[in-house]
């Protein structure tokens, strides 16, 4: 058992904006950013605030701190061929969007993609890993299929979904070119056995079909491991990790989507994925900023700091996750408890702490009609007036809506759901669900958070459901 975290020694000395005056429980948009990364941000532009590949020193110095950025990134996702294989970009939007267009103009042109192929994707996804793949489609005349949400074992309340790969096993053919899963859904707050679903889609198409992860949702909570999990490509964005706004991209070596994949940069540059998937390239400073996510989380690996080792990340993320599975329980006891059930709450995701991260959304329903056995719900009271009740004392933040996830909401058993019976689709006639903007009500929680705010939270909901 991992030493317990010291969140007032060890993590919030970190976090300058984290004090007791305010509860950031909004984390799943952006978590708080390091007083090390601000502070590599601000030296860099007093001190080599210069273009980089001159033989100056200025020139030289800034070219060697940039690159600590993608080193860091390459040891955080554990990616084979280190920081050669990093992409950063603005949002992992632009670095989805460029790697789909970069696999279309590849489909013309290197047969990355062929007739009659295949793709997947997770109906658990934030919209940044599913369009790209429905335009692909689209251009290259493929066909799209959607991978369900569905009940969990050992709940009852239907609202309790997440990615199952067993209902992932029979849309899986030798068609099957590409998988879009994600690690963490980002409203439903599921962990998906993301090794095993590679397995799975390995064992089941002959290797031929290549897995795109977006863990932007998991990183804050877990340790990405992209030669373990064997996977292809992962997407994270380091300012839910502590850092500045950029993304990566990380491309495994030996994957088509990093050999065979147009370059979208200038004609003259190198073919290498950090040059030809991210024309243009990031803001320097930025980059810089993302360098001391790393050794801020290997001190929590090891109490000191020291050298970037895989064992060290692990224990890290392992303590981070026994406090936030301790965060996750304090809110679900309330959350699944009489009280609030008799006021219309329904968690939505997992009901244990085992399967999720502290990324907790809720509802405030009533029965609505009965269709067979299927119980539709409608809202007692919407999300955006629950929100609104927290934000009227502006000392918690919290959100409400689909949070980009517009393929989730139709899975709930609500009175705006609609599925479409037949969720295969030839030349990408794709399922665009309409956005249900109430959504739910999401707390999204981090290590730096508390058991105490936790408490605050919960009295802060009883206080609203009161109302009802």
């Amino acid at each position: 058992m991992p030493k317990p975290l010291n969140i007032a020694q060890e993590v919030r000395p970190h976090f300058p904006a984290v004090t007791d005056d305010f509860i950031f429980g909004d984390n799943a948009g952006g978590s708080q950013i390091l007083r090390e990364s601000v502070d590599a941000i601000s030296d860099y532009l007093l001190t080599s605030n210069v273009q980089m590949g001159g033989g100056y020193m200025h020139s030289v110095e800034a070219a060697k701190r940039v690159e600590k950025g993608k080193e860091a990134a390459a040891v955080l996702t554990n990616v084979e061929g280190g920081p050669s294989q990093i992409v950063i970009g603005s949002s992992t939007t632009q670095l989805a969007s460029n790697l789909g267009h970069a696999c279309a103009l590849a489909g013309k042109t290197h047969g990355l993609f062929e007739l009659n192929d295949e793709i997947i994707i997770s109906a658990a996804e934030h919209e940044a890993n599913v369009g790209p793949w429905v335009r692909l489609a689209k251009e290259l005349n493929l066909t799209i299929k959607y991978w369900l949400p569905s009940p969990l074992p050992n709940s009852e309340s239907p609202f309790a979904i997440g990615l199952n790969p067993a209902d992932l096993e029979p849309l899986l053919s030798a068609n099957t070119r590409l998988v879009a899963f994600t690690a963490v859904s980002n409203l439903l707050g599921h962990r998906t056995p993301v090794k095993d679903v590679v397995e799975i889609v390995k064992s089941k198409t002959g290797a031929r079909a290549m897995t795109v992860v977006d863990c932007v949702a998991y990183a804050p909570h877990g340790h990405i491991n992209m030669q373990e999990w064997g996977c292809d490509a992962v997407l994270f964005s380091f300012y839910k990790l502590f850092g500045p706004h950029l993304s990566c991209l990380a491309l495994a070596p030996w994957s088509p989507l990093a050999t065979k994949s147009h370059s979208l940069g200038h004609y003259f540059h190198p073919q290498a994925v950090s040059y030809k998937l991210a024309p243009g390239g990031a803001p320097y400073e930025l980059q810089v900023g993302c360098y001391p996510i790393l050794p801020y989380l290997l001190s929590l690996g090891d109490g000191e700091g020291g050298t970037a080792s895989e064992k060290q990340l692990a224990i890290a993320f392992e303590r981070i996750r026994v406090h936030e599975r301790l965060l996750s329980e304090r809110m679900l006891a309330y959350l699944l408890s009489k009280e609030a059930k008799v006021k219309g709450v329904q968690v939505v995701g997992p009901h244990s702490s085992e399967d999720r991260v502290p990324t907790i959304s809720f509802v405030v329903v009533e029965r609505a009609s009965q269709h067979g056995n299927r119980v539709i719900y409608k809202k007692r009271m919407t999300s955006k007036d629950v929100v609104s009740k927290f934000d009227e004392g502006q000392k918690i933040g919290i959100k409400y809506g689909h949070f980009y996830s517009t393929k989730v909401m139709p899975c709930l058993p609500l009175d705006t759901s609609i599925i479409p019976d037949n969720l295969v689709f030839d030349k990408s006639n794709a399922w665009q669900p309409v956005a249900e903007d109430d959504g739910v009500v999401r707390i999204s929680l981090v290590h730096y958070n508390t058991l105490e705010e936790v408490d605050e939270i919960i009295e802060h909901i009883r206080n609203v459901l009161s109302e009802l």
